[in-house]
Formats: C-alpha cells, structure tokens, sequence
C-alpha cells in the first residue's frame, strides 16, 4: 500500500516535471539565442524508472545540449569548452534566478571564442540582469581568465556598480 501511495505521487511529480521542462526547455533555449549561439539546442530529458525509488521520485532527470547544427544532444556535464558552459550556465541561470537564491557567481573563460556582437550580448546580460547586479553588489560575482576578449572586458568594467573592480587592469599579458 505505501509504494502505491509513493508511486502515485511520483507520477504526479513525473506529469508536472515533463510540463515545466517544456516551459524551461522554451526559456533556456530563448536565453542561447540572445547570447548568440543561435544553434544551441538545450533540452530536458525525462525518464521514468519503474520501481527504482529515490528521493526525487521515479524519474531519471539530465539535461542535453546539442551546440551546433547536426551534432546529437550530449549530456551538459560533457560539454568540454570552459567558454561554452559559461555562457550555457549564464542563460540557465537566467531562467531559474526567480527562484534560485544564489550568493557567488563563478564565470569561468565566459568570452572564451566569442567577439562582437555575442561579446556585447553577454556583457549586457551581465550587467543589465536585476539578479546578477543584487550578486554583484555584494561582491560575489567572479570571472576568470578574461584574458581572451577585450570587449567582453571592457563591458563589464564598464557598469556604473561602484564596487566592480576594472578588469583590464588585470587582463594576463599574452
């Protein structure tokens, strides 16, 4: 009786899991376009485990994204490049900053093969986002290795948040 109880709420659990992640999927991939990377593709994979209980329920939850145009899905945990995890992360988190509390920010090689325009995009993203300015404002936003992009740098040097340390200063000589 009581696994026919948890089994009845897993699927429960499993129904509005499958509807949020299209939402999120909607979302998430609306934020790749906007830092430029048009042919992202970030979905939700959702698999329903019969009789293999955790604490989250039955289902077997991964997120895939496919980076350019006829390559499969891969699990984000495989996504090799440091640069494109950044930006991946920045517009995931983007999406969940509504009811994601989160106290540090760790970007890691964001600029890393980006220029121009995706270089504004992402700066603008990183200075315009309400949830990442109230981080920022209390010193815990951390980006590494800028060394690669001038312009990226020098956007986000450029926010009037009197806190925000010019990172050109710091930029590693090549």
């Amino acid at each position: 009786e009581l696994e026919e109880k948890m089994t009845a709420i897993a699927r429960t659990m499993h129904s509005i899991r499958v509807n949020k992640a299209q939402v999120l999927e909607e979302r998430i991939n609306k934020e790749l376009k906007d830092l430029e990377m048009k042919n992202a593709s970030f979905t939700v994979q959702i698999e329903w485990e019969e009789n293999k209980f955790q604490t989250t329920g039955l289902d077997k939850i991964e997120f895939l994204i496919c980076t350019n145009v006829g390559e499969e899905a891969k699990p984000l945990l495989k996504i090799a490049s440091g640069g494109e995890m950044s930006r991946i992360m920045l517009a995931i988190k983007s999406v969940l900053a509504e009811v994601d509390e989160v106290e540090t920010l760790v970007f890691d090689e964001i600029d890393t093969g980006i220029s121009g325009i995706a270089a504004n995009k992402v700066g603008e993203k990183i200075i315009v986002s309400d949830w990442i300015k109230n981080i920022r404002d209390h010193g815990g936003v951390l980006f590494l290795d800028l060394r690669d992009n001038t312009e990226t740098i020098q956007v986000v040097s450029n926010d009037d948040n009197k806190n925000n340390q010019n990172t050109t200063e710091n930029k590693k000589e090549e």
